[in-house]
C-alpha cells in the first residue's frame, strides 16, 4: 500500500517552496515599507 500523504509532498516540493517564496516577499515588502515611512519621520540626511 502506498500512503497517499507521503507520496503527495513528495510529489509537490515545488508548492511549498512557492508558499516559502511568497512570505519572504511579504517579509521584504513590509520592510521596505517600515524603511520608507522611517525615512518620512526622520530623514537621515
Amino acid at each position: 500500500m502506498i500512503d497517499k500523504r507521503s507520496h503527495n509532498t513528495a510529489c509537490h516540493p515545488l508548492y511549498s517552496e512557492l508558499i516559502l517564496i511568497i512570505y519572504i516577499l511579504k517579509l521584504v515588502n513590509f520592510y521596505l515599507f517600515l524603511t520608507k515611512n522611517i525615512e518620512q519621520h526622520f530623514p537621515f540626511n
